[in-house]
């Protein structure tokens, strides 16, 4: 059983003060969500979150990526909590696509949760300090600078929310063992052959054993150029889908920045620097200049101006050229 302390933990008083930032006064017929794997994290998030809301109905999503003999029993875990709890579950058995087993889960997840999300409703995802520190080190191998893990954003027709991104795994282990709930261990998080387990266990580790108050250091500069990044694309939604050319910055650099943001803010995430940089020769060197986006979106340059093109034209309907090869 969950002990019914008087007194609130000082996690449950953290997730009240972030959903009253991000959720204040939402709709009747608005819904909390919670990304439940039965792990540590997030096990710690719906307890926490049952206790600090006891007025609020509560349901959580559990994704059965199906990856390991034990799956039906995790899933079975989370039933017994969400029992415990009187929690609404929702359990989705998801089949992967080919690529890689990390990229395809998320995609699949994801997928699953936006599903279940109506307009005003609210995930919540467990993950915390660790989690971010290492996520910025993956991003700074793949070269994608220091931008952390976002804190909150849309998901479908409603938004999620990462609550405990300030809050240190020990402490979470701790808040589980005062209530007297299990959790499960993932053995896949074991394995260094996967990229961010490698991070975790043989970079993370060893720098938080020496430097114990790392994760929120590097948290803290990620969040300062973060808030100059928030800024750009504050500026840039001056800019609209046709624009002068004369506003580009000037440095390869500096312009590879600004098209990622302005083509963040239209839903483009994905385009690569090596695009980004031959987009930008284009600029320089042709009369007309063609970033493929996706099957029907394009940028493109032409004559001293820039077009955003969301759904493009057919052959012939559009009077900027296709660019010489």
């Amino acid at each position: 059983m969950i002990p019914d302390d008087a007194e609130a933990h000082p996690l449950e008083t953290h997730l009240r003060a972030q959903l009253q930032g991000q959720w204040p006064a939402p709709s009747k017929d608005a819904k909390l969500y919670i990304g439940l794997s039965g792990g540590a994290d997030s096990s710690a998030l719906l307890i926490a979150v049952v206790r600090a809301f006891r007025s609020t109905a509560v349901t959580a999503l559990h994704a059965n990526h199906n990856l390991n003999p034990r799956s039906d029993d995790w899933a079975q875990h989370c039933r017994d909590l969400c029992a415990r709890l009187n929690v609404e579950l929702i359990v989705a058995n998801l089949q992967l696509p080919p690529g890689n087993v990390e990229a395809a889960a998320r995609q699949v997840r994801y997928e699953f949760f936006r599903e279940q999300l109506g307009s005003g409703d609210l995930l919540l995802l467990g993950h915390h300090s660790q989690d971010q520190l290492e996520t910025i080190f993956m991003r700074l191998i793949q070269g994608r600078s220091m931008v952390p893990m976002r804190e909150q954003g849309r998901l479908g027709a409603g938004h999620f929310l990462r609550p405990l991104l300030s809050v240190e795994r020990p402490d979470l282990i701790a808040y589980l063992q005062r209530q007297g709930a299990s959790w499960l261990e993932d053995p896949s998080n074991q394995d260094q052959g996967l990229t961010r387990n490698f991070l975790r266990h043989s970079v993370i580790q060893p720098l938080l054993a020496r430097w114990p108050k790392l994760a929120g250091t590097v948290r803290r500069v990620a969040q300062e150029q973060n808030a100059q990044y928030q800024l750009l694309r504050e500026l840039l939604t001056q800019v609209g889908d046709e624009f002068s050319l004369e506003i580009l910055p000037r440095t390869a650099t500096s312009l590879r920045v600004w098209l990622r943001i302005y083509l963040e803010r239209r839903g483009h995430f994905s385009v690569t620097d090596k695009a980004l940089d031959e987009f930008a020769r284009q600029l320089n060197q042709a009369e007309v200049s063609r970033l493929n986006l996706n099957a029907e979106a394009a940028m493109l340059a032409w004559r001293g101006r820039g077009y955003y093109e969301p759904v493009l034209h057919q052959p012939g309907e559009f009077p900027i050229p296709e660019p010489a090869r």
